[in-house]
């Protein structure tokens, strides 16, 4: 049988601890345990049978948290000085963002920071100009989940009811996840099946058909698909590539499409740059804060640079894309990433955040709708 290669200094038997928690690669909500030892992270488990995904999870969620306990995670702050940053104590990093951050502040959070966390940044931008926004958020998806909450698959037994699953621009069976793969059981089971490119005649006559239809959109989709998606009468599940995309983007003002700018920056938990995005609005910006696990591309330019904390050593709630908020189980203590928001409100002031819902611009009776007006956000 395979298993995954544990890697400890000498050989057991150790006495693991099990923290039973939630995965926070993609937003299906998997109930996960982590075994540790001490602080050291030993694996990942799950019990059959339990969670909204029954104990199944998928190869990320299963075996790649080897994250946790990386001897290459920050450390210590680090702060730019004659150009090169260098480490240094907390006191000094904070003394660098008072003295560096100006009142045009926008604020960027991860979708995989907890709601409770996301709060808070949303109330340091609050107090500095109330732009949020995220690198890694769709804000067609969740714009959607909004203006169209009734459409929205509800539970795995939404998935495993239905008798249609129409997969628009994407592969169900190319898909390892765990949402995939509750699909493809049903699929099995005797649900019928239709891939698709467009809302088409074909499409649209197969919905007609079915008594329990979902229409299955992937993580990377043309948002003007979704008025025309809202019109069938069908339910339809958007993926959350984020594990708490559902619970931060009510505190985003996404401005449309475009990324916001502003004279500073904190970005929290998110690595634009190593994946090809935003280097033109981090560069532009004149001070700039990265709060991240690892020295990334995105934190390599910034002025100052604060560790966090991963999942395993904070607590708080995850929303998931079924809109069901479960709660995250710290494994053992770390770092405190309400430790760190506590040293940047304390510094930066906070006010009450926005929280931002999208336009009820859709009419499901009308024949065209502009795609755009699906994330105009109030």
């Amino acid at each position: 049988a395979l298993t995954e290669k544990v890697k400890l200094a000498q050989p057991g038997p150790f006495d693991e601890t099990i923290t039973d928690t939630v995965c926070t690669f993609c937003g299906a909500g998997c109930s996960l345990q982590l075994r540790t030892v001490g602080e050291e992270y030993i694996r990942t488990t799950a019990e059959a049978g339990k969670g909204l995904n029954s104990g199944n999870l998928c190869e990320n969620g299963r075996f790649k948290n080897g994250f946790i306990s990386s001897p290459d995670r920050l450390k210590t702050p680090l702060v730019r000085k004659d150009g090169k940053l260098v480490p240094c104590t907390m006191a000094e990093a904070v003394s660098a963002i008072k003295a560096g951050v100006s009142s045009d502040l926008a604020v960027y959070i991860s979708g995989r920071t907890t709601n409770e966390d996301a709060k808070v940044l949303a109330s340091i931008a609050a107090k500095r100009g109330d732009k949020t926004s995220s690198f890694g958020i769709n804000p067609a998806a969740e714009s959607f989940y909004t203006v169209c909450a009734d459409k929205l698959l509800t539970s795995y037994d939404d998935i495993k009811n239905a008798d249609l699953f129409v997969a628009l621009n994407c592969d169900v069976f190319g898909n390892p996840f765990v949402i995939m793969t509750a699909i493809r059981r049903a699929v099995r089971a005797g649900a019928k099946y239709l891939m698709a490119s467009e809302v088409s005649a074909e499409v649209k006559e197969a919905i007609a058909n079915a008594k329990k239809p979902v229409v299955v959109l992937g993580s990377v989709f043309n948002p003007e698909i979704l008025p025309y998606v809202a019109m069938l009468e069908a339910k339809v599940l958007i993926p959350a590539a984020k594990a708490n995309s559902r619970g931060v983007a009510k505190y985003l003002n996404f401005e449309k499409y475009g990324l916001v700018s502003a004279e500073s920056l904190i970005i929290w938990g998110e690595d634009p740059v190593g994946y090809g995005k935003g280097k033109d609005v981090i560069s532009a910006a004149k001070f700039k804060v990265v709060c991240d696990l690892f020295l990334t591309e995105t934190a390599k330019l910034a002025d100052v640079v604060l560790p966090i904390g991963s999942f395993a050593e904070n607590g708080g709630t995850f929303t998931n894309v079924f809109g069901v908020t479960q709660s995250l189980k710290p494994a053992f203590e770390g770092i405190s990433n309400a430790a760190v928001l506590a040293e940047l409100s304390k510094v930066l002031g906070t006010a009450e955040p926005s929280q931002y819902a999208p336009k009820a611009l859709i009419e499901r009776s009308a024949a065209v709708i502009n795609g755009a007006d699906v994330i105009e956000l109030l």
